[in-house]
């Protein structure tokens, strides 16, 4: 299967060698391992902080390069197989479910939907944001509500996106992006793409639970006081 530049000539004249699944698969593989590498040694490694925030670095480039990869998954997914979309999945789900954070806290989907954590523009089919890579890790479990550093989810990040399309927004909120969360601002997604809120067809993706924890933010009742409300329920109202 060819994709991008594949088979192609670039500007020196030169042929670009065909890229298959396999190869993609082998170095992504590559890309997790050093992933998963990259964690252990912060886990385990006490080291100054210069060499700390060198391997905390390291491990954030690695991790954009194996979402880069990934991004090559989308363009491949009409021509591939049952079994290849199978391995596809279950590389991503390991990269999913090792809960690795990049720079500011960000979580390989918060990556997905930045596009300043693009390392190679120059090709689109590997750029951020991503609306098949997105698909792709939700469908693996990805956290549609994971916040990073600065308190924002993906859709909060998407949001700040000039301009941000509405294919991206309803990706995240069909994965289960929370509509009316604050970010450590106190934005929402509306306040940031106020169009788009609307075109998304809001009342779709507005829970019961959203709607119960606005209006206890509305009339500021002190839902904290003992017994007042579960402690699940608690935790809705504080992201609202």
């Amino acid at each position: 299967m060819n994709r991008g530049d594949s088979g192609r000539s670039n500007a020196r004249g030169r042929r670009v060698p065909t890229v298959t699944f396999e190869d993609i698969v082998r170095v992504l593989e590559r890309a997790v391992a050093e992933v998963a590498a990259g964690l252990t040694v912060l886990a385990t490694k006490q080291t100054e902080p210069s060499r700390h925030a060198t391997d905390t670095a390291h491990l954030n480039r690695v991790l954009v390069i194996a979402l880069h990869l990934s991004c090559l998954f989308g363009r491949l997914n009409p021509g591939m197989n049952s079994d290849q979309r199978e391995q596809a999945s279950r590389l991503l789900y390991k990269l999913v479910k090792m809960n690795v954070k990049g720079s500011n806290g960000q979580t390989p989907l918060h990556i997905a939907c930045y596009a300043e954590a693009t390392l190679v523009g120059r090709y689109p089919a590997c750029s951020f944001p991503s609306v098949n890579l997105i698909k792709m890790l939700l469908a693996v479990g990805a956290d549609a509500n994971a916040r990073d550093d600065a308190g924002h989810t993906p859709l909060h990040l998407a949001g700040k996106l000039q301009p941000c399309s509405t294919a991206l927004a309803k990706a995240l909120l069909e994965g289960g992006a929370h509509l009316d969360c604050v970010d450590g601002s106190g934005a929402t997604f509306r306040t940031y793409q106020p169009d788009i809120y609307h075109t998304v067809q809001p009342i779709n993706y507005l829970r019961l639970t959203c709607l119960a924890a606005r209006a206890v933010k509305q009339y500021a009742l002190d839902y904290k006081a003992s017994g007042q409300l579960p402690v699940t329920l608690r935790a809705a109202v504080d992201e609202h």
